[in-house]
This record gives structure tokens, sequence and C-alpha cells, in this order.
């Protein structure tokens, strides 16, 4: 989608930066952005809220350190999405980064990104998710889809959580399915809606627990968002028995839901991907026999 938009050149000397910043000429919302100065890049350490410590890149400008991974592609980018902070970046002191509160959440988001990126190349030799190794932005507690995180078509963004029934939105299972959005969009190219928007739904959900295993195999399961569920409330989907979430686990079964709901209908899918993992046998809500011999995850 073409905008017009005024770029803004700008170049500060403390703290030491220099961006194009690309404002949409109607709305005045801040679009896009481009770094012009390179730093030098850092491996750290963060302690993460849902994957406990791991190792990250980060870089250092010459006074902190930021969330950027420059060992990537073009960059993986993880930046506050909150209100008033949109757009500003998170720093430490330390290339081992400790964040408290909320932000915490910034080291998770940085955290998926770095590793869906590495399982895509690593398995498949893709470079960002449209194969041109083109930067990686996030935005991370954003207030304005509390429960919900996206790919936009440009951004990936994070919901901050309601704090009751969800944390916020970046654990490893959510950031690879947003990811994973974006590469169907530049491979399948399923249309989000109807069946085809649940295959594409599926796709997600089915990448987001391989990328889960592939970086934290000995706490990785075949739940959609049970790392964000507070209080006793349920994940969002669950791939091993669908209808615990009044999800369907057949074509045309139970809980099917005939409006087309791509989240409803997406766990057909990812049921099946479940049985081609570990197996299974016995009788669909159709009447139909099955008998699935285990294939493995890989």
């Amino acid at each position: 989608e073409l905008k017009l938009a005024y770029k803004v050149d700008v170049y500060a000397r403390m703290p030491l930066s220099r961006a194009y910043y690309f404002i949409d000429a109607s709305s005045g919302e801040l679009i896009g952005q481009k770094e012009i100065l390179n730093f030098s890049d850092a491996t750290g350490t963060a302690a993460t809220a849902y994957s406990g410590s791991q190792t990250i890149h980060s870089d250092y400008t010459g006074t902190n350190y930021r969330l950027r991974d420059i060992t990537k592609g073009g960059g993986i980018i993880t930046l506050h999405g909150e209100s008033g902070q949109r757009g500003t970046n998170y720093t430490s002191t330390s290339a081992n980064w400790v964040l408290t509160g909320t932000n915490i959440a910034a080291l998770d988001a940085h955290y998926g990104v770095s590793q869906t990126y590495a399982f895509y190349m690593d398995n498949f030799g893709r470079n960002s998710y449209d194969n041109a190794g083109t930067a990686l932005t996030s935005y991370v507690n954003d207030p304005t889809y509390t429960d919900n995180a996206f790919w936009d078509g440009s951004v990936l963004t994070y919901g901050d959580g309601d704090g009751s029934t969800y944390d916020a939105l970046t654990s490893i299972e959510i950031v690879a399915h947003e990811f994973t959005h974006a590469v169907t969009e530049y491979s399948a190219g399923l249309i989000y809606s109807d069946e085809s928007g649940a295959l594409n739904e599926g796709t997600s959900d089915i990448f987001g627990v391989v990328i889960d295993y592939y970086a934290n195999p000995t706490t990785a399961n075949f739940l959609m968002a049970d790392n964000i569920a507070l209080n006793g409330n349920p994940p969002f989907r669950n791939f091993a028995n669908p209808n615990l979430t009044s999800n369907p686990d057949t074509y045309l079964g139970d809980f099917w839901d005939l409006g087309g709901e791509v989240h409803y209908n997406s766990t057909v899918y990812s049921h099946w991907f479940y049985l081609l993992t570990y197996g299974g046998f016995g009788t669909n809500d159709n009447g139909d026999a099955y008998n699935v011999t285990a294939l493995g995850l890989a």
C-alpha cells in the first residue's frame, strides 16, 4: 500500500543516533524508520519471562545497549509499543539484559524473533520472512490490543495482556506464530478468510509450536499460549484435544464454525499435525475410522 509520507532525517549527538523517520502526511503517524548509523554487535544474556535466561545479541551505541540484533539478515529490532513511547528503544547499561515490570516482555519478543529467524534459516535457508533479509521490527506492550498480537504486513505487534486472564503476548510460540504469518504472506499467500484463512492460522500455530521445541525443547508442548495464561485460564488452542478449548478436531465436525472463523477452524489442521507427530487412532466426528502412525516432530 502506497502512502504519501514525509522523510525526516534525525541526527542526535546525545545519545548518538541517526535515522530516517517516515511520517504519514495525512495522519502524522510514524509508519517506519531506517537506521543510518552502524553499531557494534554484543553477545550477552536476557532474563526472559517465559524462556528463562537465554543468549541474545544487542548492539552497543557507545553509550548503552539496544535490543537490535545485527547478525541476522537486515536486523531484528525490538521497540517500545506503549502509548507515548512507541518506537523508542529499550536500553541497558550491560549486554546482559535484566528488565523489570512489563519491560521484561521485550526480552521475550527479541529472543523469540531471533530464534524464529534462526529456525527458518537453519531448516530452509530462508533469510527473514520474505527470503530477502528484510529487517524484523517488533513493537512490544501495545495497550491498544491487550490480548492480541499480530503481523500487519510490515511489523510485529504484541499486546501487553489484561493482567488477569493473560500476560504479555510474547511467549515464543506466539512470536513464532506471528512471524509465520509473514512467511505465509510471502510464500503460500493463503487468503485470510474462511477455509484458506483457517489454513493460514493453522500454519502459524504449527510452526509456533515447532519453533518452541526448536528453542526450548525441554519445556515446549502442543498448546498455544499456555505460558501467558493467568489464574487458571486455558490456552488459546490445544492441538492434542481441540475440543477442550471449543475448537474442532474434524472437518465439519463438533465445534466447526459455519461462519468460517479462522482461529476456531484452524485446529483441524493443527490436530492433523499433532497426529502426524505422535500418532493416534479412533473414529472422528463424521464416523470415519483413522489410524495414524507417528512420524515424529522433525
